[in-house]
């Protein structure tokens, strides 16, 4: 199966990945986009209308035109590749090929595009919040007020994590 992944950054409607957290992937049935601990966006080739050409600070990149109304309609994907490539490449997986397609990967697809917006994992998020607040919380129930900053280095030493 021929297929193309690319990291990169990306930007779905006020949300914003960094570069290399997110990741494009395309191939002959589905076109993911991969957004780390906010989740992933999910395209069958008869739900994007248009692929653009896309500039931001963070550099340059494509923005998909789309049709799905339980994503945000900005979704922009940022790399260090040149937007020509970046479009032959997911062409040359046959994405674009319709009659390629796999009926049963497309409705997946669907199904995954009908749960809502972007799939957040909560499991992450709550050990995300847990890891960060329960040592600021310990140090001043320990330390008190004045020596509760001491333990902040562990909240934070753990958000770089």
């Amino acid at each position: 199966m021929n297929e193309f992944l690319l990291n990169g950054g990306a930007y779905v409607g006020n949300t914003k990945v960094s570069k290399p957290f997110a990741a494009l992937k395309a191939d002959t049935s589905v076109l993911k986009i991969n957004l780390g601990l906010l989740g992933q966006l999910f395209f069958n080739a008869d739900d994007i209308v248009q692929i653009e050409y896309a500039s931001s600070i963070a550099g340059s990149g494509i923005k998909i035109i789309h049709n799905v109304s339980s994503y945000p309609k900005k979704v922009m994907f940022t790399a260090n590749m040149p937007y020509n490539d970046i479009i032959e490449n997911i062409k040359a997986t046959g994405f674009f090929n319709k009659t390629a397609n796999n009926q049963v990967q497309y409705y997946q697809v669907k199904k995954m595009q009908g749960q809502g917006r972007i799939p957040f994992k909560t499991a992450a998020l709550i050990v995300f919040l847990a890891g960060w607040n329960i040592p600021l919380f310990a140090g001043f129930i320990k330390e008190g007020v004045g020596r509760a900053a001491n333990y902040s280095l562990v909240s934070l030493l753990f958000v770089f994590l």
